[in-house]
């Protein structure tokens, strides 16, 4: 990932089980984020995610975003604040807590005061979660 511009797509990789010291289980997770016909292919796996599986929406009324970008870091953890996030697995329903400081930030455009942050929302330490804040020098918007 680099700083400017929104990612193009997120991969996760876990390892479960061992028998002695090899790992026995790959499980991967992927997300289209910002490239509209994006195409993975590797050998007999391919992967085309859908070209909305993030979709962005304006925050209602909120405070415009400022010049100092420490100040408007202070702004995305606010408005990331305002999120509650549950996730039910087999029944039982556990709230997400959200790490204090995003995983990511980038400048989503070139305009003025514009600024991104990636959220992670984890149940202990395990991310099940993320959640995009963007500001395109106006105004603010979640994903």
């Amino acid at each position: 990932m680099g700083t400017e511009g929104r990612p193009t797509a997120l991969v996760t990789a876990e390892l479960y089980g061992r028998e002695g010291q090899r790992r026995v289980l790959l499980n991967h997770e992927f997300i289209g984020v910002d490239e509209p016909g994006l195409r993975l292919k590797r050998g007999a796996f391919e992967w085309e995610p859908p070209d909305d599986a993030v979709k962005f929406h304006e925050f209602d009324a909120t405070m415009a975003p400022v010049k100092v970008k420490q100040v408007r870091l202070t702004q995305m953890q606010r408005l990331a604040d305002r999120f509650k996030i549950s996730e039910t697995w087999r029944g039982r329903q556990s709230d997400l807590e959200r790490f204090g400081a995003p995983i990511h930030r980038y400048k989503p455009s070139d305009n003025a005061n514009s600024d991104g942050a990636m959220f992670i929302f984890a149940l202990g330490d395990n991310p099940e979660a993320i959640l995009f804040v963007e500001s395109d020098g106006q105004h603010w918007s979640w994903g």
